[in-house]
């Protein structure tokens, strides 16, 4: 009898170990981050999989976030997909008029996966949300600009770290009559920062319809509020020789230039602290501070840049299933603490701050200092005009992930069979997603009118008039795209300038290409 219960042992035991592990799950992830960014990406994937033994994430890097939407776009008309795909801020409304995704509230709710969603710091819970409130996207990697200084420089100079415009543009010229060899303000031309979270901060409109999260008829009106008064300051200390452009054409970015002791000011994400401390020089003594805002200004919250996790359409229950998981584990305070101390970026979740505030994260170098973003984005309650621009091409349009514009060659029965949950596509969420929100709108031919309004330009900043443009020429009209803008903005200004009483000023901001054009004409 013993024997006989050995040999059962014996087989049983052959049979486990020949019979086949239960093979994982796999779902794709494609993300839009390179470089040392990247990589961490890659270890966050490779610790969900490690962590659990259902599911394997197969994380894809697309080397740029608008790679990222694009190369996504083409491959969902194709059937061929991931499952998450890494979209930025300004990919929003693509992926939100689409209605190919799956709202991450609906999906972590189907699948039994409690989150608090109150958790989520405002600004950035606010940017993803639909009119309800209810997130559609999972935050993931979120930041906003802060200022760069050279501390030494400053206590050499006997200047105080700027708090407004007006005190950076004097502490220019300090910097310079200290040294006059010396660079003072390293600077790469970028819209995100000189344009929009500017205005954030100001609380001045980009463009009507509240920055177009009330109406896709948006269009832009930067060029008529203190951006132009800021603009005008960045030639103005160009021409000055306090300003020097630093890009990779030339050479060196801001951003090294600033952590090699070359300039001693610099503007720029939260996300490259990490970046700046691993590059910067042994001498280097450096902080980071809010942007400035203008004398008088009653400083608003800056808003998020960076990405979030958006869960695509005709996927299979397994996937989503794993998906969710993903999403919860990123969601946890660990993965928080890791994600910000192997980047720059900051936590999305009240409970992941707690946590780094907990362990002292924020005391000393080479965190310390982090914590600015977090009290810029937070600096007041989000307001219509400090909630972000949900596209950047306004009234462009998104782009569309349909398969042939806007015919659907499935045909609405097979749409019906689709094997994915219901994605919520109701029209209230699209395109209007706070229809509460009072509307504003300009005339679609015309430039805006002077003299700009005080609420809008600021208290106590000049006035500068745009004369109204002639309708008969088609060059004049309000060019709704700035990236296509910048082919004909002479040839128009010129022409809208005979036609004109007045001289004005064309001020384009490029977007796409980063590139930034003042022109007076």
């Amino acid at each position: 009898m013993k024997n006989h219960m050995l040999a059962c042992a014996a087989l049983a035991s052959v049979a486990a170990t020949c019979a086949p592990a239960q093979e994982r799950v796999t779902f794709d992830y494609w993300y839009g981050l390179s470089g040392r960014l990247g990589e961490t990406i890659q270890a966050t994937c490779d610790r969900f999989n490690a962590s659990q033994d259902r599911y394997e994430i197969n994380c894809v890097g697309q080397s740029g976030y608008a790679n990222a939407v694009q190369n996504t776009i083409a491959a969902f008309r194709a059937g061929k997909h991931p499952t998450i795909v890494q979209a930025y801020d300004a990919g929003t409304a693509d992926l939100l008029m689409s209605g190919e995704f799956y709202p991450v509230h609906q999906m972590m709710d189907d699948f039994g996966i409690a989150v608090d969603w109150d958790d989520y710091f405002p600004g950035i819970a606010n940017y993803y949300a639909n009119s309800k409130g209810e997130m559609v996207a999972m935050p993931f990697n979120s930041s906003t600009p802060v200022m760069y200084y050279n501390a030494r420089d400053l206590a050499a100079a006997d200047i105080a770290v700027p708090q407004t415009w007006e005190e950076f543009g004097a502490a220019l010229v300090a910097l310079k009559e200290a040294n006059p060899e010396r660079c003072a303000y390293g600077y790469s031309p970028s819209s995100w920062v000189d344009m929009e979270q500017f205005s954030y901060a100001h609380g001045v409109p980009i463009a009507t319809n509240n920055n177009g999260f009330d109406g896709l008829d948006a269009e832009y009106v930067y060029n008529t509020t203190v951006v132009v008064d800021h603009v005008q300051d960045i030639k103005d200390w160009y021409d000055a020789g306090l300003l020097e452009i630093k890009t990779n054409a030339g050479g060196m970015n801001a951003r090294s230039a600033f952590g090699q002791d070359v300039c001693s000011f610099y503007f720029g994400s939260i996300a490259s602290h990490a970046s700046v401390h691993a590059a910067a020089v042994d001498s280097l003594d450096w902080d980071v501070a809010m942007i400035p805002v203008f004398e008088g200004t009653a400083r608003q919250n800056t808003v998020i840049g960076g990405a979030a996790l958006w869960v695509l359409s005709n996927k299979s229950e397994a996937e989503y299933r794993g998906a969710a998981e993903y999403l919860n584990f990123l969601a946890t305070p660990n993965s928080a603490l890791f994600w910000s101390t192997e980047t720059g970026y900051i936590p999305v979740t009240l409970s992941g701050y707690d946590r780094m505030l907990e362990t002292g994260f924020y005391d000393a170098a080479p965190f310390k200092g982090r914590e600015t973003a977090i009290a810029s984005l937070t600096h007041t309650e989000v307001t219509p005009l400090s909630r972000g621009v949900p596209d950047r091409r306004v009234s462009a349009g998104p782009q569309r992930m349909d398969r042939d514009d806007a015919r659907d060659p499935v045909g609405p029965d097979r749409r019906a069979r689709r094997a994915r949950p219901d994605r919520g596509r109701d029209e209230q969420d699209r395109p209007q997603l706070r229809a509460d929100l009072p509307r504003r709108q300009l005339p679609p031919d015309r430039i805006p009118v002077g003299p700009v309004p005080e609420h809008v330009r600021g208290p106590g900043r000049p006035r500068f008039p745009f004369p109204r443009a002639p309708s008969s020429d088609p060059r004049c009209r309000r060019t709704p795209d700035a990236s296509r803008a910048l082919q004909e903005p002479l040839a128009g200004g010129r022409a809208c300038r005979a036609a004109a009483s007045d001289r004005f000023r064309l001020f384009l901001l490029a977007d796409s290409a980063g590139d930034l054009l003042v022109a007076d004409l």
